[in-house]
């Protein structure tokens, strides 16, 4: 009961003074330095968390054209992390193409189309902030302040009982811990904190009592870290920052007879990116673990992986799990049950996953004013809105959505680009047949206006023109969004796929932008924009003088 108490107190302390860290990725946390390219400085400001100031550095790179493939995909997640998805959305097609990866398309689809299936969810109450835990035999371990501490948890998966565990084994704090062999043997990372490393080691026990652990892989010139211990298989599944990776912190395995563990093999850059992949985990077939470089709602995701064979294999965005926060590891409890370590604003906490038990199914079609079906639209249902929970058509207009509870009678609301949102209503589980009225776009006369002197004319970019604004009724003149002549160079402010947003933008930032009007441009875009002239000096000149008034803008080159 005393020892209780001392380790209650002790964490209690250490939850104050300790501010929120992965102490695995803080070691790869070193100065930026000043002879690093700019992109290289982009991607450790993306990797500490700092988006908003890698932003700003890449589209610098992206004006001097210095983006590869790779860099396409850094700024698209940049972007999303940042709150702007149809921007992203943009640069993760342009990395599509040039990266030619096969999977990156449907990874592309899979982020931006709204999941049908539903997870009920629940914060873990434990107390304190947990930085990386794992769990073993219902029990979950964790450092606090270097220390590892084992917590019990109830039937809400809530946590307690707290008690320090591997105690005066070794005076370097610890990292993560993979116990197995029934709680015997565990394979953890210890810090390092004069060298600013990270390490593996094997910890074992011989007659009933720990022993002194054992040091694996020994290279102090790189970090090992986040261990998992596949026992069927006898593999150890760990990252490290060795040379021969992708890039960051790669996930390698290593197989094991119980002595001793073979040379690490790097999984490739299927699982692997340029940035960092960390703490996997098996389970159900799949392989589990979260990563900040690849397709992903920004920052840190939450993925799935398997190999089929014949060169085939499957990587998802687990979406349901993931948000526009930091998701740094899963506990999978079974099947469709998950424990979620989230960080957000400097404070790391756990929320519970299961999927819901389905009791009804509704089905119901989205069609235009002429019967043809539309895909991609937005279906909520009752209070969905408010849950997150949506459906989305499929190539048909067809949604179906799932409930826990038995429904009958419903209201909705359909929301698709480019048309004119409509509430909906069914009896008796009736499916219906909601049709959408196309959004028409406004005509835009432009007045000249005549400049009076004295005006300070160097803040405002060719300001000698008023838009106004003229209703479709008040004009005979037909008018549409226009296609960007792909041989010319334009300025874009902004973009969005759906219309009224992209109006929205437009009539913001037209008294500042002289000649901005909305590009449509392929799969529905719409781009906010203007002509920057038919040659580079011209479109940088332009871009230069708007960069004065709006700091995220980028030139449309043509396609030659």
């Amino acid at each position: 009961m005393k020892k209780s108490v001392i380790v209650l107190f002790i964490l209690t302390l250490l939850n104050v003074l300790v501010s929120a860290q992965i102490l695995e990725l803080n070691v790869r946390n070193l100065p930026i330095s000043d002879n690093a390219s700019g992109i290289e400085k982009a991607r450790k400001l993306y990797n500490k968390g700092e988006y908003l100031l890698a932003e700003a550095l890449l589209y610098t790179e992206l004006e001097k054209g210095n983006f590869k493939p790779n860099d396409f995909l850094l700024f698209a997640n940049t972007l999303n992390v940042d709150d702007k998805p149809s921007l992203a959305k943009e640069f993760y097609t342009e990395y599509a193409k040039a990266s030619g990866k096969m999977m990156v398309n449907k990874q592309i689809d899979q982020l931006f189309d709204v999941q049908n299936t539903v997870y009920d969810s629940k914060r873990v109450q434990s107390g304190f902030s947990l930085s990386n835990p794992t769990l073993s035999n219902e029990k979950v371990y964790s450092e606090v302040g270097g220390l590892l501490i084992q917590y019990s948890k109830d039937c809400d998966n809530n946590l307690g009982n707290a008690t320090e565990v591997l105690t005066n084994l070794t005076d370097m704090p610890f990292g993560s811990v993979a116990f197995y062999n029934n709680g015997k043997e565990a394979v953890a990372s210890l810090l390092d904190n004069l060298k600013n490393t990270s390490s593996l080691f094997y910890f074992y026990q011989k007659k009933g009592k720990w022993k002194k652990p054992v040091r694996i892989f020994v290279d102090d010139n790189f970090n090992y870290a986040f261990p998992y211990v596949d026992e069927v298989n006898k593999t150890l599944f760990f990252s490290s920052d060795k040379t021969g990776g992708q890039g960051g912190y790669d996930i390698y395995i290593s197989r094991f007879n119980g002595k001793s563990f073979d040379t690490p093999i790097n999984l490739g850059n299927e699982i692997n990116s340029f940035g960092n992949e960390i703490n996997p985990i098996r389970t159900e077939g799949w392989m589990y673990f979260s990563s900040n470089g690849h397709i992903s709602f920004g920052g840190y995701d939450i993925f799935k992986y398997k190999n089929i064979g014949d060169y085939n294999a499957i990587l998802e965005n687990c979406r349901p799990l993931n948000s526009k926060k930091n998701e740094l590891s899963v506990l999978p409890e079974g099947n469709n049950k998950f424990i979620v370590n989230r960080e957000s604003e400097d404070k790391f906490y756990l929320t519970s996953y299961s999927k819901s038990e389905v009791v009804s199914t509704l089905i119901g079609n989205v069609i235009d004013i002429e019967g043809k079906p539309i895909a991609n639209a937005n279906v909520m249902i009752g209070s969905s809105a408010v849950e997150g929970h949506y459906v989305v058509t499929d190539s048909k207009g067809v949604y179906v959505y799932q409930s826990s509870k038995n429904i009958s009678d419903y209201k909705g609301k359909v929301i698709a680009e480019g048309y004119v949102s409509r509430n909906f209503s069914s009896e008796n589980g009736e499916s219906p047949s909601v049709q959408l009225e196309k959004l028409k776009p406004l005509e835009v006369i432009r007045e000249v206006v005549k400049e009076v002197k004295g005006v300070n004319t160097s803040k405002v970019l060719a300001n000698s023109v008023q838009d106004v604004i003229i209703p479709e009724n008040v004009s005979s003149q037909e008018s549409s969004a226009s296609r960007p002549d792909r041989g010319l160079y334009y300025i874009i402010l902004g973009s969005s796929y759906d219309y009224a947003q992209a109006y929205d933008f437009w009539n913001k930032w037209m008294p500042t932008f002289n000649g901005a009007e909305i590009l449509e441009y392929e799969n529905g875009l719409y781009r906010i924009g203007f002509y920057a002239g038919n040659s580079e000096v011209q479109a940088v000149e332009s871009f230069n003088k708007a960069r004065k008034l709006k700091k995220d803008i980028w030139i449309l080159r043509p396609k030659t």
